[in-house]
């Protein structure tokens, strides 16, 4: 099925709260203590799955939506508009369908109200990947 092993990862690695140390006598050097400050920092790795695409729900999506060279939607559950590029570089590589971008937005929302800040996000690069990613920013 289309879009199948997409995933998006979102890290969260908290700062340590002081960058610089002071060396008093007793205490360890500057280049010790920041490392221990890093050992104590909280790594969070969140793993989510694309969502629905496209060509999971209309499987013959693109001979039924292109006009010649010109992108129709025939469904209130299609993106109104999709990236200008090739039609068969969708073949491979679909867009959300609009449930499928409502459900980004809402696991998005979901990791900012349980108090996550991503501080890095990776993802694979595909149309689904990119779209899931800028709802959840």
């Amino acid at each position: 099925m289309a879009g199948s092993f997409g995933f998006t990862l979102v890290l969260q690695m908290p700062r340590p709260s002081s960058n610089t140390h002071e060396y008093k006598k007793g205490s360890k050097p500057s280049h010790i203590a920041a490392k221990d400050d890093e050992a104590n920092v909280r790594t969070t790795l969140i793993v989510v799955r694309h969502g629905e695409t496209v060509a999971e729900v209309f499987p013959q999506w693109l001979r039924l939506a292109y006009q010649g060279r010109l992108y129709q939607p025939f469904d209130l559950n299609m993106p109104s508009t999709i990236p200008d590029r090739p039609m068969e570089h969708f073949r491979f590589d679909p867009p959300l369908s609009q449930f499928g971008y409502s459900v980004a937005e809402r696991v998005g929302k979901g990791i900012r109200q349980a108090g996550y800040d991503p501080h890095t996000v990776s993802f694979i690069a595909t149309v689904y990947g990119t779209q899931a990613v800028m709802s959840r920013i």
